[in-house]
């Protein structure tokens, strides 16, 4: 069944607004009709873009954005935003394709160290025994990206999947998503790493409370530490910059 395309602006992002279902179906429904790449944001992506303007250009050139985290969603109800606002993240929709995939769905796995990449595709086959893997390519192929095409386009899978950290994926897709042949391209960020059992995934009621954030933050504080001090307070300061706007308009 046809489902037609709605979208919600929030602080100038346009994002579908489908629910995970409907979106999935319309991805595999128009999988032949043109190239298309898709983009998950969350608060810590949306300042990121902007400070990197390849970041910026390729996430605001993509065919589908939908929102990765529940600081969207908030900042929606807090802007009025009358109509439901669907929360998607990329992890989710790539499960969701796994499920509703045919045979014919092929996909491509790069990204990530070898052994995580490598045990994400195991880990796939074993749980959805339907989904068609053309085959995979660890995320350190930088100097090397010509042979890396030349392997994605004998293979020719409808679906890429890219794992890389922001901004490596999106300089990838500004450099080459023209002469991939793929129909397909999401990016997932650090995917992989979950979905290789090297991470875990939030329980749901975390996810739901918006707090994924913090049950990612104690697995790498290291990492995410600054990174989510830093973003998610200016994330917040932006959503009520627009507020005390929109209330003087």
């Amino acid at each position: 069944m046809k489902v037609k395309i709605r979208n919600i602006n929030i602080l100038g992002i346009k994002f579908i607004n489908l629910n995970i279902n409907q979106l999935a179906n319309n991805i595999l429904n128009n999988i032949k009709r043109k190239k298309i790449h898709i983009s998950t944001v969350n608060a810590a992506k949306y300042i990121q873009c902007k400070n990197d303007k390849i970041m910026q250009k390729v996430v605001k050139a993509s065919e589908i954005i939908t929102i990765d985290g529940m600081s969207f969603v908030y900042a929606g109800k807090i802007l009025k935003k009358n109509s439901k606002i669907f929360r998607i993240s990329g992890y989710d929709l790539m499960e969701k394709l796994f499920k509703l995939s045919k045979k014919d769905d092929t996909f491509f796995f790069l990204g990530s160290k070898e052994e995580i990449v490598k045990s994400a595709v195991k880990n796939v086959k074993k749980k959805y025994k339907n989904v068609c893997i053309k085959g995979y390519n660890n995320g350190f192929f930088w100097g090397n990206e010509k042979k890396l095409i030349k392997k994605i386009n004998i293979l020719k899978p409808r679906i890429l999947l890219i794992s890389i950290t922001s901004p490596l994926q999106e300089i990838f897709v500004n450099d080459f998503k023209s002469i991939l042949k793929t129909n397909v391209i999401i990016l997932l960020g650090g995917s992989f790493e979950v979905l290789s059992g090297r991470l875990k995934r939030a329980p749901v009621f975390i996810q739901k409370i918006g707090m994924e954030w913090l049950f990612r933050l104690m697995q790498e504080p290291r990492r995410l530490f600054w990174r989510y001090i830093t973003t998610n307070s200016y994330f917040i300061y932006l959503v009520f910059k627009e507020f005390i706007k929109l209330r003087k308009a």
